[in-house]
């Protein structure tokens, strides 16, 4: 009798032991669960904050290559017109659109917190990918293209003085937006024989083809990739 109630004992006491064993596993994978739900909201919003990040520089970047179109252009009526020795004053505006100095800026807080919080938390490896890719490749291509495109400024520029009355090879802005500033040349025929400056008009025009069609534009693809992978995979992760 004693014997039946020790078993019944020890069988009770196994099952206490069992259930309050799985007590603890569902909890445990309760808390699992919520991390993980934490983990992807944290995701969720980086991934929203990089693609406002991106569709930003978008705009940045088409503003950028606005500016690049208007060196490439005044590069070639420059050229253009000391090829048939031409010559009007609206010319002298195309100087000054010829040698503008772009600086490209881009948006990297985003960026920054992403790294910080660990990339790894983008869990689809091909769209991390291709954000490190975007950052830390594309992004400093442009930064060097950009200054591989202007050669050497103050070089160019010591020796621009012997040939014009106002050196201003740069932007202006006004309350109306963009203008190109007006460069007066001191004789039409010097600058025009001056061969180091025709090297120079040429060599740049060459550099700003290779910043536009080859870095900004390929920049451009990355970014409507990104965010077309982004869309996708928030969508995914809010399932």
């Amino acid at each position: 009798m004693n014997q039946n109630k020790t078993t019944k004992y020890f069988k009770y006491a196994i099952g206490e032991i069992i259930l309050v064993v799985i007590g603890i596993l569902i909890a445990l994978q309760i808390n699992n669960w919520n991390e993980e739900k934490k983990e992807v909201q944290k995701e969720v919003q980086l991934l929203k904050e990089l693609k406002a990040s991106i569709v930003k520089d978008t705009f940045g970047l088409w503003s950028y290559k606005s500016i690049v179109d208007v060196s490439e252009k005044s590069l070639k009526r420059i050229i253009k017109e000391f090829e048939e020795k031409t010559y009007s004053d609206s010319l002298n505006f195309f100087f000054g659109g010829a040698f503008i100095k772009n600086k490209w800026t881009g948006t990297y807080a985003t960026y920054e917190t992403l790294k910080s919080e660990g990339l790894s938390i983008i869990s689809n490896d091909t769209l991390r990918k291709e954000i490190i890719d975007l950052y830390e490749g594309a992004y400093p291509y442009i930064k060097e293209s950009e200054k591989n495109s202007f050669m050497d400024y103050n070089f160019f520029l010591n020796h621009s003085i012997t040939l014009f009355d106002n050196i201003a090879f740069s932007d202006k802005v006004s309350k109306k937006g963009f203008e190109i500033r007006s460069i007066q040349p001191h004789s039409i025929i010097e600058v025009r024989k001056d061969k180091l400056f025709n090297s120079q008009i040429k060599t740049r025009l060459s550099e700003i083809e290779f910043l536009k069609y080859f870095v900004l534009n390929v920049t451009k693809t990355k970014h409507k990739k990104i965010i077309y992978q982004i869309e996708k995979e928030i969508k995914k992760l809010e399932q």
